[in-house]
């Protein structure tokens, strides 16, 4: 299909005079409008968002949240991208180049000069195709450990005969290969946290040297991202010795392509012994609440990926997921160097980073 002539747009930081319009902007694209307490909590505090009006209509926008982003020993404002929206009129237009082009450049002046984000498979390939310092820096695995054969099986085999025959033979395969192993905590105690006090804190000043590029994952990070988002029910456990907070994880269930779906959304520690004790309890959490599987994003070289192979987690093929977790950063060399911004090795990357689960 060929790209229609582009229309020139105005591209400018939002006004809280325009919220009705952004929400009518959403309501074109997606059938409904935002939900006015996620807007709340994703934008009116933490954010940047930009609209491109056409002859003073709101037709397009790209949103960011400003997160705060350890690279080696400084913290960066970067902006994780979370929205993009074309009104379906002005599609094919350029206006999604505009707006985003524009918000890059204002972003720099606003001093937020790192860009990230996870986009789907159309925005993937439309980066991809663009000149600019878009750059994809990784694909991050989801590992999986299936805890309900049978209410995995259920959805894909209809044959109740079929079903049971392939769910013992699953069974012995998994029990023999993945079983993986249970750590209990030696020296220390897990339970579940009612939220996050000044230790985490302290955990996030001893933790924060173990990779070279993640967010700031301290107290007020962790209290809005998981105790502040509505709608959505979060489960920490902590370690503790003596009163000492050693290390966290953080634990959410979902309903998704029909199964009851357990995340480990992040996780912090710099006690290999403690990850493994901590990833043990959230499986069992996970066990007595009847899930069907788990899920985690971890990233190869992370030492927590070593502790989730263990306990018995594969990573997901693309195809039973039914999605690739792209991940870009955009930053212009004179900035950053591409070799320190854009190497997989030096990033830690959990769901804790993407605004979804």
């Amino acid at each position: 299909m060929e790209t229609q002539a582009m229309v020139q747009s105005t591209v400018r930081e939002t006004t809280p005079e325009d919220k009705g319009d952004i929400f009518k902007l959403r309501e074109a694209v997606y059938g409904e409008p935002f939900n006015d307490e996620e807007w709340r909590w994703k934008f009116e505090k933490h954010s940047k968002i930009y609209v491109a009006e056409v002859n003073g209509s709101v037709v397009g926008l790209r949103a960011f949240i400003v997160e705060r982003l350890k690279i080696l020993d400084k913290v960066w404002l970067a902006g994780l991208g979370v929205d993009i929206m074309v009104h379906p009129d002005f599609r094919r237009y350029g206006i999604a180049s505009q707006v985003a082009n524009e918000a890059f450049v204002e972003m720099e002046r606003a001093g937020i000069p790192i860009l990230v984000g996870f986009p789907n498979e159309a925005a993937f390939q439309a980066y991809s195709r663009r000149r600019s310092d878009w750059r994809h820096v990784c694909s991050v695995p989801m590992l999986v450990r299936p805890l309900n054969f049978d209410g995995i099986l259920g959805k894909y085999v209809r044959n109740p005969l079929l079903r049971a025959l392939v769910k013992v033979l699953t069974q012995v395969f998994w029990g023999i290969f993945f079983h993986g192993k249970v750590h209990r905590a030696q020296g220390f105690t897990v339970s579940q946290a009612e939220g996050f006090d000044e230790r985490f804190d302290a955990l996030w000043e001893e933790a924060r040297q173990q990779y070279q590029v993640m967010l700031v994952r301290d107290r007020a990070f962790l209290q809005w991202r998981f105790k502040e988002r509505p709608r959505a029910e979060y489960v920490v456990l902590v370690a503790e010795r003596d009163g000492k907070l050693l290390g966290y994880v953080v634990l959410r269930e979902a309903q998704m392509f029909g199964l009851n779906l357990g995340f480990i959304l992040d996780i912090l520690t710099a006690n290999q012994n403690v990850a493994a004790a901590l990833v043990s309890e959230a499986r069992e959490y996970f066990k007595k609440r009847r899930v069907d599987a788990i899920g985690c994003l971890m990233l190869e070289h992370a030492e927590y990926f070593k502790v989730l192979r263990k306990a018995g987690f594969v990573i997901a093929p693309k195809r039973a997921i039914h999605k690739e977790f792209y991940f870009g950063v955009q930053v212009k060399p004179s900035t950053l160097a591409h070799e320190i911004i854009n190497s997989r090795e030096r990033w830690y990357i959990t769901f804790a980073d993407v605004d979804v689960v």
